[in-house]
């Protein structure tokens, strides 16, 4: 080989070498920068959720959703990212990566964070719930108590609770139960009070309807659960039922008929009724006259005899005879002991 063939040989050696050696530092720079990338996305969600599980250990409180919030949107983008990243530079690494960056995932973020965000909304919701019946409460509103009670009560299903168990570390998921189970006291405490106010509202429609008996059902149902009320409201409840139940013992009483009003006529003596009477006999009635204003005589009725409506009794009596002087006549019916007089009238003399 001449000198000339040998020069060539070797910078050709040289130029093959250095595009070796050029390539590996490029690819080992990758492979370094996809593992930082998915590094970087793990540790933020590893953050995400020590941001409330290590606020929750130091102080034994949940800290705001807000940051929570932020944390796992971070979280999230990284995620997105990372993922992109391995697509495109993870080279026979992906699988690794992809697998890392999944678990992590799956580990910090869906088992642990999103449980606790979406118990964190519940919670909230029911907060406000709570602080509505509380105020109802303290207005003494029955009205308003009815309503947000129902609202409430919407917090404390099986599915709410099933959403706070699922909240991942013991001693969070404690501080979620421990809402669950306050809010679901407060509840109870005022169950009857609901029960009876609504029975109440019951009894009024059926006894304006004339539904008796159904109103003595609701009745009833108020009477065995008006002891078991609140405080805040038995004595408003007591004296609407008691209002009622009167109402009620009046519909159910048979009608007493009362005479209104008696005129007199010399021989005879209307008697005017409220409602029909069922009979009217000579017994039924007693009745007296005073003449000249002086002592009542008994007057013994003749014939008595009823309006075809009952409600009009007329009674013949002897007539007052005429003397040498004017006489001024004033009949007195008794009727179930109630007294009653005609206006006076007078006979004329001789």
């Amino acid at each position: 080989m001449n000198h000339k063939k040998a020069t060539r040989l070797f910078i050709a050696c040289i130029i093959i070498l250095t595009a070796i050696f050029s390539v590996k530092p490029a690819t080992f720079e990758a492979a370094s920068n996809v593992a930082a990338v998915v590094n970087s996305a793990k540790n933020q969600m590893k953050k995400s959720y020590t941001t409330y599980f290590t606020s929750v250990k130091k102080t034994g409180k949940l800290p705001p959703k807000s940051i929570v919030l932020a944390e796992f949107n971070k979280a999230n983008k990284l995620y997105t990212n990372a993922k992109g990243t391995i697509q495109k530079s993870g080279g026979k690494m992906k699988k690794k990566y992809l697998a890392e960056l999944n678990d992590a995932y799956k580990m910090y973020i869906t088992n642990r964070v999103v449980p606790y965000i979406n118990a964190y909304k519940i919670l909230e919701d029911s907060a406000k719930a709570k602080s509505a019946l509380q105020n109802a409460i303290v207005d003494e509103d029955l009205e308003a108590l009815q309503n947000t009670h129902t609202k409430l009560g919407n917090y404390l299903t099986d599915k709410q609770l099933k959403i706070y168990k699922k909240v991942y570390d013991l001693q969070t998921r404690n501080i979620f139960l421990k809402e669950f189970n306050n809010n679901k006291t407060l509840y109870n405490k005022y169950v009857n009070d609901i029960i009876v106010n609504k029975k109440l509202s019951e009894a009024t429609e059926h006894l304006e309807e004339g539904k008796l008996a159904d109103a003595k059902k609701a009745l009833n149902t108020i009477h065995l659960l008006l002891g078991k009320t609140s405080n805040t409201f038995k004595a408003d409840l007591t004296k609407e039922y008691q209002d009622l139940l009167e109402v009620y013992t009046y519909l159910i009483t048979p009608l007493v008929p009362e005479l209104d009003f008696v005129e007199g006529t010399n021989g005879k003596i209307i008697l005017y009724f409220d409602i029909a009477v069922t009979s009217l006999n000579i017994d039924d009635v007693k009745i007296t006259m005073a003449i000249n204003g002086g002592a009542e005589e008994v007057v013994n009725p003749l014939d008595i005899t009823l309006s075809t409506d009952k409600t009009t009794g007329t009674i013949t009596v002897n007539q007052v005879l005429a003397s040498d002087e004017d006489q001024s006549i004033v009949y007195f019916v008794e009727y179930k002991g109630k007294k009653i007089s005609a206006d006076a009238f007078t006979v004329a003399k001789n």
